[in-house]
């Protein structure tokens, strides 16, 4: 059995939402704040509602590059992007995955845009799974334990909120800059 928990994350930042949002999508300046915990990290795509991302990262699965594959649910520009999870990359091959096969990835990342009287709050909400079930075709998906045909996450919550505080104070440090 799998359970649901959500992480939540923000940081105030001194700089409008379009400033802020920018930081967050532009190509270069997530480059920038992503590399900040995973070096070379890039995207593909457009960010555009319905559109496939990929989020990539060399050797993150080994030799070859590896990531995770969103669809972009919801972007209200300045204000809202959601994200659904719907595969995996593993030596550089996409791994499309069923919705049943979803129930087994955490579901949803959202990013939320909040104006204040000083900047801006970022608000990040991300489903995690405290275990996932094995899916076949996928390859490795990193530092994983399987127990009873499921694999469990506790390094990989451990180690998202670790790189979440890092990507925080960049996208403040990057968005902030005169």
């Amino acid at each position: 059995m799998t359970y649901m928990q959500k992480l939540h994350f923000s940081i105030q930042i001194n700089a409008k939402k379009e400033k802020v949002w920018d930081v967050m999508f532009g190509d270069a300046t997530y480059r920038e704040w992503k590399g900040s915990f995973w070096e070379g990290s890039y995207f593909k795509g457009d960010w555009s509602e319905g559109s496939k991302m990929i989020f990539l990262t060399p050797h993150l699965t080994g030799p070859e590059e590896g990531g995770s594959i969103y669809r972009v649910i919801k972007n209200r520009k300045y204000e809202l992007m959601s994200l659904e999870n719907i595969g995996r990359v593993s030596d550089e091959v996409e791994h499309i995955i069923s919705k049943d096969e979803r129930k087994s990835l955490p579901p949803y990342q959202n990013y939320t845009f909040v104006d204040k009287d000083w900047g801006t709050e970022l608000l990040i909400d991300i489903d995690f799974l405290d275990e996932y079930e094995t899916i076949e075709g996928i390859g490795s998906l990193g530092d994983l334990k399987t127990i009873d045909g499921l694999t469990v996450r506790e390094e990989d919550k451990a180690r998202l909120e670790q790189a979440w505080s890092k990507w925080l104070k960049a996208i403040k440090e990057i968005a902030e800059r005169v």
